[in-house]
């Protein structure tokens, strides 16, 4: 029988290579712990639910062509497979576990592309939940896009750590201030944002008075393009 230790060791020794890697790497917590969770083999795939004693069909859901295993999920899966044909991630089709597959991948030492493996992976996993949950379809390109866009905004988030978000400000030196307004005069701030992959957009508005006291605040949001 394998003890509980033994089983940790095991763990300790897939994931030994991919863990420190990702270390080094500037991706989300969130990220580590899909991509460790991943590398473990404990996602909720079809096949493991299955070996949890939940009655599901263990095919893949998106293709129907195959049991649904972590490393089809993430890598073998038509949906998977366009995904990172369109990613700068090189991918070789030898391995047969998706912690094998990673740790190839991993052992080019490029970070750029061990960076975007992680995203990319979890992106697919993301789009491939909302297909079986919500019945949302991602075209590749968008799983790709989203992945980038999601790294990006960490990355710059991570490099303003004690700084406001805002571009108006730069390296602590403020671009705006805001100026006080002459007695009995309201100042309203307005933005707006797009979620194209949804389908909708929404603005708020907040008004001050001149002592910088909040007044009014709306929001709406609204289903359609601009």
């Amino acid at each position: 029988m394998v003890g509980i230790r033994d089983l940790r060791l095991v763990g300790i020794i897939r994931l030994k290579v991919p863990i420190n890697f990702c270390k080094n790497l500037k991706i989300p917590p969130k990220i580590r712990n899909f991509l460790w969770r991943a590398t473990l083999g404990v996602l909720p795939t079809c096949i493991q639910l299955q070996k949890c004693h939940v009655p599901v069909n263990v095919d893949c859901p998106l293709c129907n062509a195959h049991a649904k295993t972590v490393h089809h999920a993430l890598v073998e899966c038509e949906v998977a497979k366009d995904a990172w044909n369109r990613s700068m991630v090189d991918v070789w089709a030898e391995a047969t576990t998706f912690s094998s597959w990673l740790l190839g991948i991993f052992g080019r030492g490029h970070e750029g592309e061990m960076e975007e493996v992680t995203v990319v992976s979890w992106a697919i996993w993301r789009a491939q939940n909302e297909f079986v949950w919500q019945k949302k379809s991602w075209p590749a390109s968008n799983i790709v896009a989203s992945a980038r866009n999601m790294l990006n905004q960490y990355k710059f988030a991570q490099g303003r750590k004690g700084l406001s978000l805002s571009p108006l400000h730069d390296g602590g030196r403020n671009l705006e201030r805001w100026i006080a307004l002459e007695l009995n005069k309201i100042k309203v701030n307005v933005d707006g944002a797009l979620f194209e992959q949804e389908g909708r957009f929404g603005m708020t508005s907040v008004a001050r008075n001149h002592h910088g006291a909040m007044v009014e605040v709306f929001k709406k949001g609204k289903i359609g393009c601009v």
